[in-house]
This record gives C-alpha cells, sequence and structure tokens, in this order.
C-alpha cells in the first residue's frame, strides 16, 4: 500500500540518468547549490519524490524491485565519481560504496548524540559487526574531532572537522541590537509520542515551560525586548507561536517565521543576545562570535542528557553559560553572564569552548578544497 501511494504521487523521469561526474544522494535536504553551479550533477531521490522509470523497470525484469537495487542501478547508469549526502545519520548511504568505485562523502546537518539518533543505544543493532565491515564513507564532513571518532568508531574513513556546512556559507555580521532572541525547540507532537524507548514528547519537554517563563521575565526585569525564532512557518502551523504567546502576556513580542527561503543565521547575527535549550542553531551563532546562554533544563535520564550542550563532547554540566540544573537561580546566573560581561572577557571565556564543539570556516574552504579536487580531476 505505501509502495503504491509513493508511484501515485510521484514526479517522473521518463528517460535513464545522464552520465555526470556528481550525485547529490537525497534531494529533499541539498544546501550544495554552490556545487551544482559549477559541475554536471544527478539527484537521486531516495523518498519516493521523483522517480526514473527506466531505472524502475530493469528493477522490475531482474526481479529486484526494492530500493537497494533502485540505487544500485541509478548509480551504475550515473557513473559519478563522487556520491555526497546532507544526511549524514543514514545507514543506507554507508554501504552504497560497494555499488562502485566512485567516492562518497557526507556533510553533517545536525548535532548527533545518543537520543533517538545514529549514535543511540536502539542502532546497535544496524551497527553491529557484519555491517561495520562493509560501511565505508571516503569523507565524513563533520563539526568537530570527538564526533568524527564517533563516526570512526563503526565507518571506515576519514573524518573533517569543518563545522556547520551551512553556518559556514554565511558570513558573520558584527552589528547586533541590544535585544535577545529564543531560538525555539518548539515541535507539534502529541504529549504520549514516543520519541525513544520508554520516553515520550511529554517527558522529554516537560521543564520547557519554566525556561521561556523566567527567561521572559529576567528580560522585564532588565528591560530588554525578547523576540522568538520559530522553528516553523507560520504558514505551516500557528501553535508555536500561541504556545510563546502564552508566556508574554499582554506584552507584544515579535515571532520570526523559521522560513527556509531565508538564512537562520543572518537573523541571529542581528542579535546581541541568544538563548535556547539545545539547538544546533545556538552553538552555530556561539562560533559566530554571538553571545549565547544553553538552559539544557531537561532531563538529566540517560539518553536525553546527550542532547544537552558539550555532553557529547564531556564538557562539565555546568559552565560559564550553559547548566544542566532545572533552577531558577541557574538560568539567572547565565542570564548574567550573557548579558552584563565585558566583550573581551566574552571573547576570551567562550574561546576554548568554541574549538572543541565547532569551527567556523567561511565559504566551507576545507570541503571545497577535497571536492574540487575529486570533480575536477575528471573534468
Amino acid at each position: 500500500m505505501k509502495n503504491f501511494k509513493i508511484f501515485f504521487k510521484a514526479k517522473w523521469e521518463f528517460f535513464p540518468p545522464k552520465k555526470r561526474a556528481l550525485l547529490i544522494y537525497d534531494g529533499n535536504n541539498n544546501p550544495f547549490s554552490e556545487l551544482m553551479n559549477r559541475y554536471d550533477f544527478n539527484i537521486l531521490y531516495t523518498r519516493g519524490e521523483k522517480l526514473n522509470l527506466t531505472i524502475l523497470i530493469l528493477c522490475f525484469f531482474k526481479k529486484k524491485f526494492n530500493s537497494n537495487n533502485y540505487i544500485k542501478e541509478y548509480l551504475r547508469f550515473a557513473k559519478p565519481k563522487l556520491v555526497l549526502t546532507f544526511i549524514d545519520n543514514n545507514p543506507k548511504f554507508y554501504g552504497i560504496h560497494k555499488y562502485g568505485s566512485f567516492k562518497t562523502a557526507f556533510v553533517q546537518n545536525g548535532i548527533r548524540t545518543k537520543f533517538s539518533d545514529i549514535f543511540s543505544d536502539k542502532y546497535k543493532v544496524i551497527v553491529n559487526k557484519k555491517n561495520k565491515k562493509n560501511f565505508k564513507v571516503d569523507f565524513m564532513f563533520v563539526f568537530n574531532s570527538k564526533i568524527g571518532k564517533l563516526y570512526n568508531s563503526f565507518i571506515k574513513g576519514n573524518a573533517i572537522s569543518i563545522g556547520s556546512f551551512k553556518n559556514n556559507l554565511s558570513k558573520i555580521n558584527n552589528k547586533k541590537e541590544n535585544k535577545i532572541l529564543i531560538i525555539s525547540t518548539f515541535r507539534d507532537y502529541k504529549k504520549d509520542r514516543l520519541v525513544d524507548d520508554g520516553i515520550n514528547w511529554g517527558e522529554f519537554t516537560k521543564n520547557d515551560d519554566f525556561f521561556v517563563k523566567w527567561l521572559v521575565c529576567f528580560a522585564n526585569k532588565y528591560k530588554i525586548k525578547i523576540d522568538v525564532l520559530g522553528r516553523y512557518s507560520l504558514s505551516q502551523t500557528k501553535k508555536e507561536f500561541t504556545y510563546f504567546k502564552k508566556f508574554f502576556g499582554k506584552n507584544n513580542f515579535n515571532f520570526i517565521e523559521n522560513d527556509i527561503k531565508k538564512s537562520s543565521h543572518k537573523v541571529i547575527d542581528k542579535y546581541k543576545y541568544c538563548f535556547t535549550i539545545d539547538s544546533t542553531l545556538g552553538i552555530e551563532n556561539l562560533v559566530r562570535g554571538g553571545r549565547v546562554g544553553f538552559f539544557s533544563n531537561r532531563s538529566n535520564k540517560y539518553p536525553i542528557i546527550s542532547r544537552k550542550f558539550g555532553w557529547m563532547e564531556k564538557f562539565k554540566k555546568k559552565g560559564l553559560f550553559w547548566t544542566y540544573e532545572n533552577d531558577k537561580k541557574e538560568l539567572e546566573r547565565i542570564f548574567k553572564t550573557v548579558v552584563f560581561s565585558d566583550q573581551k572577557k566574552w571573547n576570551s571565556l567562550t574561546k576554548k569552548y568554541q574549538k572543541n564543539i565547532m569551527s567556523y570556516d567561511f565559504n566551507n574552504v576545507k570541503f571545497n578544497k577535497i571536492v574540487n579536487k575529486i570533480l575536477n580531476k575528471y573534468k
């Protein structure tokens, strides 16, 4: 039934893939427009958005009508020299090197933890000894060396620390307004939705209200305006706006839609202070020189704790601008550090943490040097 729905909803390609040096694996999340402007490319859609009729017919006649063989046949026609993806936590990608003589590379697209993700206990079934021998990705472009080592524990290949690919695409703007931005971690999930083994969304987010309530309170106390950068676009849902509205009461606040057509990094650059619970964007802002407070007040229960700022990198549970405690005094301490620290002192104190958690490589120089070398070789 699921396959029939995919067939009816999919767009169709009627001719076989052309031979091209670059193949983008997965068309849903694709930040590689600059590369695609310079090189001939194919996009292999892996979620059923677009299907190639020639490849499907071949799979049918070979009696190998499944997604793995569809990918294999597509690669055989496209004959890429590099297969690149932004979906770094997809185990299927780790094995496609067996389908040809091309190079493979993934780019880390978000924080990776032990909580409902590729490093979690539930993935140990996939990442077993048998699969471990077959997993290989030539180049793994990751946030930091710690994450690189974790990937190398079950994938052969070269892990290269480049920071955040999308963050690196955006030039830093140091002109900031004296305002606070909340980076939302809201999701429109039902409380009973399971998000990991034995953990539902209600348990995971039970302390979120505490964070927003007291942050708004402290901002009012010191007469600093707060805006909210939404996780969703208002065109998709108004529930997120309604959620934050209850904390502001009659006071107006600016809710910024997280429009995928606009750069979130340009938004955060406008604010002198940012606060969040555990967002990737918060970490990206920190390495852009922003003043960020991480109030990681969700449960310290494993594996939830692994989503907290610096846990994967073995930081302490409490630091200059972060805490793992759900405590009003702790939030106020972080608030005052972020808002009232001398700028030179802030830069000095945060520099060592920036280096260990994420680097900033404007225009992705490291990434482009490697990728261009592969693709130019076959021009």
